[in-house]
C-alpha cells in the first residue's frame, strides 16, 4: 500500500513544489468560503498558513509563475476550484514565500485538475522565477 499524502516541499534551482495533503475547501459546501461566517474562515486561513510555514519555503523576490493542481476525487467548477487557491496564496504572500498575490507579481497563474482517489486528495503548488 502507497504511504499517505503529507504535506511537503521539493526544492530545485529556480522553482518550489509545495505540496498541502487533503483537500482546500472552495466557494461551496458546508464549509465553503460562502457558508463562513469570519471566525471560521480565519481559523481556516491560519492553519493553511501555518502548514507552508512548517515547510520553510524559499521566498521569491520578484515575479513568478504558479501552477495550481487540485487532486480530488470530484472535480469541481472552475470558478469554485479556483477559490480554492485564496487562502494557501495569502499563505505564501504573509510567510513571504512571494512578495504578493497580485498580478503584478503573479504574472501567470495556470488552474488543474486531476480526478483521483480519495485517499491520494492533495493540493500542489509549483512556484517559478520568471
Amino acid at each position: 500500500s502507497d504511504p499517505p499524502i503529507s504535506d511537503s516541499i521539493h526544492i530545485i534551482e529556480g522553482w518550489v513544489k509545495i505540496t498541502l495533503a487533503g483537500l482546500i475547501h472552495g466557494l461551496n459546501g458546508s464549509k465553503g468560503l460562502m457558508q463562513s461566517n469570519f471566525y471560521t474562515s480565519n481559523k481556516e486561513k491560519k492553519k493553511i498558513e501555518l502548514r507552508i510555514k512548517a515547510l520553510n519555503p524559499p521566498e521569491f523576490k520578484g515575479k513568478v509563475m504558479i501552477i495550481y493542481t487540485r487532486y480530488g476525487s470530484k472535480l469541481m467548477d472552475w470558478d469554485n476550484m479556483c477559490s480554492t487557491a485564496k487562502f494557501p496564496f495569502d499563505g505564501l504572500k504573509n510567510n513571504k514565500v512571494i512578495v504578493d498575490d497580485s498580478p503584478e507579481y503573479i504574472v501567470q497563474f495556470t488552474p488543474k485538475q486531476v480526478k483521483c482517489r480519495r485517499k491520494d486528495q492533495r493540493t500542489e503548488i509549483i512556484i517559478t522565477n520568471i
